[in-house]
């Protein structure tokens, strides 16, 4: 297992454009280190592979399979986004033994991924009603104590993560981490 330090000195050689913080990183890292052996991890929302690497890096060293959905034309705000399939490419090529591309929306590979999930990490649409579609397609495939993490929860700018989240869970799900606007918890 790699430490997240080194990880990350490999990703700033890569030149890798991240929208979140080393300290959400670091907990990113930490809780997807926790998933038992050979499970199943889901990352809505890849963008340029930041997150994706650490974890792949996490998939690696616990046996597990890495799903990352991203249909890389829309940004987290609805609007188009630069085209971050080659970066996403590039910084993921060492990784691939452990991770498949589902390269379309989140709500299509929803639609077709039917696999029981260990940890989801979303952070792919963040308005109300894109989360929303999100949480119907993928929390019912989450396991019973599977972890779920969101981020840009107490981002202000994204107002419609916390409000879908809290309506469609409606209090039922244990919250385990709180890193900055990264949240961590835990489905009954």
């Amino acid at each position: 297992m790699k430490q997240f330090n080194q990880l990350e000195q490999e990703l700033k050689l890569l030149n890798v454009f991240s929208l979140m913080a080393r300290e959400e990183l670091s907990t990113l890292y930490k809780f997807a280190l926790e998933v038992p052996k050979n499970s199943i991890l889901v990352e809505l929302g890849s963008f340029c592979g930041n997150s994706s690497y650490y974890l792949a890096e996490a998939a690696r060293s616990t046996n597990s399979k890495l799903f990352c959905v991203d249909s890389f034309k829309v940004g987290f705000d609805g609007q188009p986004q630069i085209d971050s399939r080659s970066k996403w490419h590039q910084v993921m090529s060492n990784n691939m033994d452990v991770t498949t591309l589902l390269d379309m929306t989140t709500h299509d590979a929803g639609l077709e991924f039917n696999q029981e999930i260990d940890f989801i990490f979303i952070d792919a649409d963040h308005t109300y009603e894109g989360l929303l579609l999100d949480l119907q397609d993928w929390l019912p495939k989450v396991k019973s104590d599977g972890l779920v993490l969101l981020h840009d929860f107490t981002n202000t700018a994204c107002p419609g993560i916390k409000r879908a989240f809290d309506e469609y869970t409606q209090d039922t799900y244990k919250e385990l981490n709180s890193t900055w606007s990264l949240k961590v918890f835990k489905r009954p």
